[in-house]
């Protein structure tokens, strides 16, 4: 794929289950937490969702968490890639078979750089978590702790100049509600782009309005009517 060979060094080769297409499309990748709250679940559909509808191919790590919350709500809407820490021969966690399944049956990929036969590790997850980045323009990480994983794919974003963005944590036992007007309080979305500039986003309609700017980008459809 384009973005993928336009990285330092790309991989060698790149192992693929499902449609190699979906990978030519925009990529955005929507990754973070194994322990997100509900409201980051929420968020993470919500922003997948639209972005899948908006003719975007979504990308993520099939991990629990945010990974799997963006690969369902995508695959509903459009397609979604995988990326693996290991190989094609394996499914990690187990309790993603099906998921692995919806996202190759609904025109998706799951790829790995890695041979069939080859193990999670502590040391394969970061490479895969590179990987994510390079194969997509634009990378959100949600509720991502300093400490996890997802931080890796920001940095490989922010290596390779692509669009970065992050959803905060927000706990508060009410926050779900913020779904309920379109001008309430919404994620801090905050996006970093290549050229330096930062802003926040503290409403739903200004959100429908990064995603909208951030589509422009990519040169796909407006997500207005579908956010």
């Amino acid at each position: 794929p384009d973005p993928l060979r336009a990285t330092p060094a790309p991989p060698p080769v790149l192992f693929v289950h499902g449609e190699p297409a979906a990978m030519a499309r925009h990529g955005v990748a929507v990754v973070g937490t194994r322990r997100c709250t509900g409201y980051g679940v929420a968020v993470t559909q919500h922003l997948a969702a639209s972005l899948a509808a908006a003719g975007v191919t979504v990308v993520s790590g099939l991990a629990r968490g945010i990974d799997t919350a963006s690969h369902t709500a995508a695959a509903e809407q459009g397609c979604t890639v995988a990326v693996l820490g290991h190989g094609l021969g394996r499914t990690f966690p187990k309790a993603n078979e099906r998921l692995r399944e919806r996202i190759v049956a609904t025109g998706g990929a799951v790829v790995s750089t890695f041979p069939d036969a080859t193990r999670p590790t502590r040391f394969t997850f970061p490479i895969r978590n590179q990987w994510i980045a390079g194969l997509s323009e634009a990378v959100v990480v949600v509720e991502a702790p300093s400490r996890s994983g997802a931080l890796i794919t920001a940095e490989a974003a922010a290596l390779h100049r692509r669009e970065l963005a992050a959803v905060a944590a927000v706990r508060h036992p009410h926050v779900v509600h913020v779904f309920d007007g379109g001008d309430e309080p919404a994620p801090w979305l905050v996006m970093e782009r290549a050229r330096g500039t930062l802003g926040g986003v503290g409403s739903w309609s200004a959100l429908r309005r990064a995603l909208d700017e951030l589509l422009a980008g990519l040169g796909a459809v407006h997500a207005a009517g579908v956010l």
